[in-house]
């Protein structure tokens, strides 16, 4: 048994690396978290806008949200087709803080801290301590995630990050060490990952693939773990259905969803981008957001070609290489050929791979592979070598790093500016097709109005994805509701569902419908399509699966008992 005393040491020695843990991700957001205004990027209004009326959605009571009213002017189906996690957590925390910005700021800290601590503890599976931290420390200051903050604002790709290395140390311990609770781990951080950034899960594809791999050629019950991962699989596809599966189906409705293909040409990293910052992603010339340019960095570079040097040593001399090493490098391998030109024609083939639309999002998954070769280099070294190159890395990131954690052009924006927008954020792309340029469209205080005929509103309730009237016509009357159609949008007249017209050319793809003659109540909502409807019974079915299964598990994995690492 362990005496107090060590066991006093232990929780110190948890508390030291934590709070280092801590510190690395507010450093890394500190220029933001310092100053009471936004800054000027590609993407950052976009999920400050979505946390904001995903707020007011859920004190509507939507759940799941589905439709943004104050979004586009008239509204938009935003919900089924972004991204859903930072969404609902900023929408959440909105409750505590009441201010979009610091909710904003709060999320990306909260995912910057998660993704330190995530991989950190993938690291020590292997690592030391000392080499897990440096690690981490080089992986928190990679370039692309400086550009995902600070230029990009691309908030959910950035959140992604935290479910990989959960995801494989998931893997790594039911599969490896046999401990089976971290099954289930693996389903809900696999579910997670799917509605954090879609994208991302495609380009963790090869890192979660090959890694599996390697495990399994370990296992001895090989064919029962395929079994199982497939089942898990499944069941965390089954469980982010409610999302998937209308984006999937309905993205057909929006002129992006017109595109045979959404991946965009001429997206690639030249090899000289693994030393030489010449492929600029917004030129120095531009006003508004800060240049930046795309590349995996110097530092990181140098660090894989250190560790190829030592594979060809190690080789040279018929000495063995360790295989997880080896593994890494084949996917140093696979991503430069899928970054670089050489490689775009896979993109084409492959559609999936596709959809991830730009060649250089593929960064985001190789920043992953420099620092787990630099953790595992300084295994390699004795204790005092180790301290001193890992203090090196740590002041070369800093010298080189820190110079880059800032924003440009801070704005003082008013809080209603989050709540409503006249034009898509997201660009007219993701318009319906049946719409119009939204900014175009006049701006209406009150959604339900009479445009044809005799008649009054005398009473209404409108709120984000429902609006009930009460009408007294003295002759047939047409009302518009100034909201973009899409399916699943219905009207009922005194309970009983009449026509929706969208297609009025004075009108063009806004709700109208008309009322006969006399007192009646209107209810205009928002329901879910057959497509909905059967993704959400998907995801509640593999939720009762999901729970069964963990209800069952001393049954299910009796002949696998845990091993310890």
């Amino acid at each position: 048994m362990r005496n107090n005393d060590t066991i006093d040491n232990m929780i110190w020695k948890r508390l030291l690396i934590g709070s280092a843990l801590f510190i690395i991700a507010l450093l890394l957001c500190l220029d933001l978290l310092t100053t009471n205004a936004k800054p000027s990027s590609f993407d950052g209004l976009i999920h400050m806008s979505n946390i904001a009326q995903y707020h007011v959605a859920l004190k509507d009571g939507d759940f799941p949200v589905r439709w943004l009213d104050k979004t586009a002017n008239y509204g938009m189906p935003i919900p089924l087709f972004s991204q859903q996690t930072v969404a609902y957590i900023g929408a959440f925390l909105m409750f505590f803080f009441n201010n979009t910005l610091i909710t904003y700021n709060v999320v990306i800290l909260l995912f910057a801290i998660l993704s330190n601590f995530s991989l950190y503890y993938f690291l020590r599976e292997y690592i030391d301590k000392w080499g897990a931290l440096v690690g981490t420390f080089l992986f928190c200051f990679a370039p692309y995630r400086i550009i995902n903050i600070y230029i990009r604002g691309a908030i959910p790709e950035f959140a992604a990050s935290f479910f990989l290395p959960i995801i494989l140390l998931s893997m790594k311990r039911w599969i490896q060490n046999k401990d089976q609770r971290y099954y289930f781990v693996l389903i809900i951080s696999l579910f997670l990952l799917f509605i954090t950034h879609p994208i991302s899960t495609t380009v963790y594809s090869f890192i979660i693939g090959v890694y599996y791999l390697f495990l399994l050629w370990k296992e001895k019950n090989k064919l029962e773990t395929v079994i199982k991962t497939i089942v898990a699989g499944l069941i965390s596809l089954g469980l982010a259905s409610f999302y998937l599966i209308p984006l999937l189906r309905e993205f057909k409705y929006l002129y992006y969803g017109l595109n045979d293909s959404v991946f965009l040409p001429n997206s690639y990293l030249e090899y000289k981008n693994l030393l030489n910052p010449g492929w600029y992603y917004f030129s120095s010339g531009d006003i508004l957001t800060r240049a930046h340019y795309l590349h995996i960095g110097l530092i990181e570079t140098a660090i894989l070609f250190i560790g190829l040097i030592y594979i060809i040593f190690k080789l040279f001399n018929r000495k063995k290489v360790n295989p997880l090493f080896l593994v890494l490098y084949l996917l140093v391998f696979i991503y430069i050929i899928l970054l670089t030109k050489i490689g775009t024609p896979i993109f084409y083939w492959i559609k999936p791979l596709g959809n991830i639309q730009h060649q250089w999002r593929l960064l985001s998954g190789i920043l992953f592979i420099p620092p787990i070769v630099a953790a595992y280099l300084l295994k390699l070294c004795n204790r005092n070598t180790k301290i001193i190159i890992g203090t090196l890395i740590i002041i070369f990131v800093i010298i080189f790093r820190f110079p880059q954690l800032y924003g440009k052009n801070y704005l003082q924006t008013n809080e209603s500016t989050y709540f409503s927008s006249k034009d898509n954020l997201y660009a007219q792309v993701m318009n319906t097709i049946w719409t119009g340029p939204t900014q175009e469209y006049p701006e209406k205080k009150l959604k339900g109005e009479v445009i044809a005929g005799r008649g009054k509103i005398i009473s209404r309730k409108e709120h984000n994805s429902w609006r009930q009237y009460e009408v007294d016509a003295t002759e047939k009357v047409r009302l518009a509701d100034y909201t973009f159609y899409f399916p699943g949008w219905k009207v009922s007249v005194d309970n009983k569902e009449v026509p929706i017209q969208f297609q009025d050319e004075k009108y063009r793809g806004v709700i109208t419908y008309d009322v006969p003659q006399g007192k009646h109540s209107v209810l205009v909502k928002f329901t879910n399509t057959k497509i909905r409807l059967l993704s959400n019974l998907i995801s509640l079915f593999s939720f009762g699966i999901l729970v069964a299964l963990f209800i069952l598990r001393k049954k299910l994995f009796r002949h696998s008992p845990k091993k310890r690492s």
